[in-house]
């Protein structure tokens, strides 16, 4: 047990610097092509940090099992949502929405939102739910590339990504800083990895029930990297890139990757199992909107209070 619990240290400590990493070259390349870290955050990197949940779909649909799947990838959404925001807002510093950024902040809270309700109204899940699953991502990252700008850039981040290349004079060309970026995701995956795999050791070690395992341990573990690179991008005061990863990460997930094991499953998706989990995710929302709405911010209040809801879903599921 202490092997595996030193193995979990050395791969979070994988994560944080990994995702230091990505931060710093996802502006470089938001820079080099001129695209805004909002797009660059909703898009490439939540895609990016979702393939430990992609890599559960797989077994799953493998095993015969595909509920760990459903419950890990809902329960992901969840954490990357009140946790994903609540902490770097608590312990950071407030999440500021940018005014020109606004419209499509609240385009992704309601549009994620929808998202959630869908699936957690659901008693089944059938292909033709995968269809539209898979088909309505498409359709919201073909809107979010529509409203990219290099204009909503926050200038002194771009400051910042330009100076950075005299500091790393090495691949500064746009492929030199996607090798990079790709290369420091991959660290990334490889510390979810290992940190998700003794996790699972732990978990059967303290003997807990395998029935929310996927909601709860397993998404914990799934969602380090999304965790590890928004409150990354919060320290470094790249809010955008803290909201598009966390929107884009639920979608990511709740449209791609849902849709995905919808459509390949041999038999219909009970969704039962993860019923309790839907008064939470509303009391998230509900927090989330109300400080980006009436604030213009995620405050340290707001950070706590959705920390605090996703708290309240793991002692009600320990319970």
């Amino acid at each position: 047990m202490l092997s595996a619990i030193l193995a979990l240290s050395f791969s979070l400590f994988g994560l944080w610097l990994a995702g230091e990493l990505v931060v710093r070259y996802s502006l470089q390349l938001a820079y080099k092509a001129g695209l805004s870290t909002l797009f660059i955050g909703f898009f490439l990197i939540s895609l990016s940090t979702g393939l430990p949940e992609l890599s559960v779909v797989i077994n799953a649909l493998w095993l015969g099992t595909p509920r760990l799947s459903v419950g890990d990838i809902m329960g992901s959404n969840f954490f990357d949502l009140a946790m994903g925001l609540g902490v770097p807002a608590l312990f950071i510093r407030p999440i500021i929405i940018a005014r020109e950024g606004y419209a499509k902040t609240l385009i992704m809270l309601l549009s994620t939102f929808t998202l959630m309700l869908f699936v957690l109204t659901r008693s089944t899940l059938h292909p033709w739910h995968g269809i539209l699953l898979i088909g309505t991502y498409m359709f919201i990252n073909w809107i979010s590339y529509t409203l990219r700008s290099s204009q909503n850039n926050n200038l002194d981040a771009m400051d910042r990504a330009k100076a950075s290349f005299k500091h790393e004079p090495f691949l500064t060309s746009i492929i030199g800083t996607w090798a990079k970026l790709f290369a420091a995701i991959a660290v990334v995956l490889l510390s979810s990895n290992i940190a998700v795999s003794q996790a699972l050791l732990l978990a059967d070690v303290f003997g807990y029930s395998i029935a929310h395992f996927g909601a709860t341990f397993l998404a914990i573990g799934t969602s380090l990297p999304e965790l590890t690179l928004t409150i990354s991008a919060v320290k470094n005061k790249e809010y955008d890139l803290a909201l598009g990863n966390s929107f884009g990460s639920i979608w990511g997930q709740g449209g791609l990757l849902m849709g995905l094991l919808a459509l390949l499953s041999p038999h219909p998706i009970e969704l039962g199992a993860i019923a309790s989990i839907q008064p939470f995710v509303i009391a998230a929302y509900t927090i989330a909107a109300f400080f980006i709405i009436q604030k213009k911010q995620i405050s340290r209040i707001g950070g706590l209070l959705l920390v605090a809801s996703y708290i309240l879903f793991l002692l009600f599921e320990l319970a």
